[in-house]
């Protein structure tokens, strides 16, 4: 059954054109399960970018005994995902435990004030109608949710749609998935 599941939900996510960012996302959510109940009761993760996985954790000597587990951390939360993704992670003794509805840090959008359409969010609860395991189809209509949120702040913040791929790249920078893709040099927008 895991393997249909997992059909199903990259059926779906490719279908919607968020492979690479609900990978990288489900590091985070996939978290709690991977590393069990007292690990994630004294650490939580609150970013993922470039196979790097940073980490808070509730004090200096819970960041070394977590260091001293990385490399089976890393083993297990990419066997949870289905693929190599996370390549580190970074230990970051915060004194507290950081919550996933935490207020963002400077630079970062607050998502918690971004409200979706109606149909948006009807979107959403279709394309995660089919999922049969009620936790995954939780989970995954989260992240297409946030990843709607997020889409929607950069537009409101000068985001701009690149007219050769249709990727949101920020302003004054160039397309790095049209560049990526060697379709040349990518064009600042």
């Amino acid at each position: 059954m895991l393997r249909a599941l997992r059909d199903v939900l990259d059926e779906t996510v490719k279908g919607l054109g968020l492979t690479g960012c609900l990978e990288e996302a489900m590091a985070i959510f996939i978290w709690d399960e991977a590393v069990g109940e007292k690990v994630s009761e004294n650490a939580q993760p609150y970013l993922f970018r470039g196979g790097i996985l940073f980490v808070s954790v509730a004090s200096p000597a819970w960041a070394q005994e977590l260091t001293s587990m990385k490399s089976g951390l890393i083993c297990e939360l990419n066997r949870c995902l289905g693929k190599e993704l996370v390549k580190d992670i970074r230990f970051q003794p915060r004194g507290r435990r950081l919550p996933r509805t935490a207020a963002p840090t400077e630079g970062e959008p607050d998502l918690r004030k971004i409200d979706l359409k109606q149909g948006e969010v009807r979107e959403v609860e279709e394309a995660t109608r089919s999922i049969q395991d009620g936790e995954i189809r939780k989970k995954l209509a989260e992240l297409l949710l946030l990843d709607k949120k997020l889409r929607a702040w950069k537009l409101k913040n000068g985001w701009r749609l690149c007219p050769t791929c249709g990727a949101l790249v920020e302003p004054g920078k160039a397309c790095l998935t049209c560049h990526r893709g060697g379709q040349g040099q990518p064009e600042v927008l």
